[in-house]
């Protein structure tokens, strides 16, 4: 066995160097990031790439001042873990408000969906019994015009004249319905 004397020593590897020093500071790091961050797991990721970043300096760090850089960048890790942390907490509010809001208007249209509809039945209820029938074979049955003159024994045009007649009476009572709601809204603002 021969022993390595200061004359014949080959210098330390670069990668050694910076082991030894991360793992003499480990401990103090350890302690210096929990002050910083909330959790181990994010201690542990952070002192990580530490470790990382000090590897692939190489030599590019004096030996002297690699433990002050190991803090340096620590702190920077840490500073970096919670703008990350902000940044995605933002963006998972704005997504949930995103989300809250479409969720809200999905509901909201369905809402007016439904009492559109509601009030569309009320205003076929109100139409002629002879226009319902016309409708109701035209919308429900998909019959063609021709086809409703045939079944109730009345001529094409009488046929197109009371379709045609109904859709403008349900368009007004819409509108009707729909203007009074406006002035009902209005009136409440003011």
């Amino acid at each position: 066995m021969s022993t390595k004397t200061p004359e014949n020593a080959q210098p330390e590897d670069s990668d050694e160097a910076w082991r030894r020093v991360f793992l003499e500071s480990e401990s103090t790091l350890r302690v210096f990031m929990r002050r910083r961050l909330a959790q181990e797991a994010d201690v542990e990721d952070c002192l990580q790439t530490v470790f990382i970043k000090s590897v692939q300096q190489g030599d590019k760090v004096p030996l002297v001042a690699r433990r002050a850089w190991l803090f340096r960048v620590a702190a920077n890790e840490c500073a970096r873990h919670w703008r990350d942390r902000s940044t995605t907490t933002r963006v998972l509010e704005k997504q949930a408000t995103y989300e809250s809001c479409n969720h809200h208007d999905d509901h909201l249209q369905r809402l007016v969906a439904a009492e559109t509809a509601e009030q569309l039945q009320q205003s076929i209820q109100n139409l002629p019994d002879h226009w319902q029938a016309i409708l109701q074979l035209r919308i429900n049955e998909n019959l063609t015009f021709q086809q409703i003159a045939d079944q109730l024994q009345i001529p094409l045009g009488t046929a197109l004249t009371q379709m045609r007649r109904a859709l403008e009476r349900l368009r007004e009572d819409l509108q009707t319905q729909e203007d009074d709601a406006s002035e009902m809204e209005q009136g409440k603002r003011q």
